[in-house]
């Protein structure tokens, strides 16, 4: 099972804000934000130009976890992960004492399912399905 980086996740309260904070001539671009509604959130992909990328995560009002965690001040909060499968992905964590919290279909990948756990000391990693 190999996993390659693909985000790390980071709450903010505004992404053409947060964009602003990027200085242009050392990032590759950013994509457009993205409504992820089963999440209740707002996307965008800040790229690095290598593969990788900070994802801006704006809650929408109606998200009051994520809405908490912005106002006690977390802003980095999880990684992503492409996977080769899935599935075999989320048993290796599972048996590894990870917890899954939430699945679903994210418009931000073009409709892929993705995972949300949190391992046993309390990181929160995605687990991406390959395109």
């Amino acid at each position: 099972m190999r996993l390659t980086l693909h985000h790390i996740g980071c709450l903010v309260e505004n992404i053409p804000a947060a964009l602003a904070a990027y200085p242009g001539g050392c990032f590759a671009g950013a994509s457009e934000p993205v409504l992820v509604s089963s999440q209740k959130v707002r996307v965008c992909f800040l790229s690095s130009g290598n593969g990788t990328f900070i994802e801006f995560v704006e809650p929408q009002s109606d998200n009051a976890f994520l809405l908490r965690m912005l106002r006690r001040g977390v802003s980095y909060y999880h990684a992503g992960y492409l996977c080769q499968d899935l599935e075999e992905c989320v048993r290796n964590f599972t048996s590894a004492g990870a917890h899954e919290l939430t699945r679903f279909s994210s418009e931000a990948f073009q409709g892929r399912q993705c995972v949300f756990l949190v391992t046993p000391h309390q990181q929160m990693i995605e687990l991406i399905e390959p395109a």
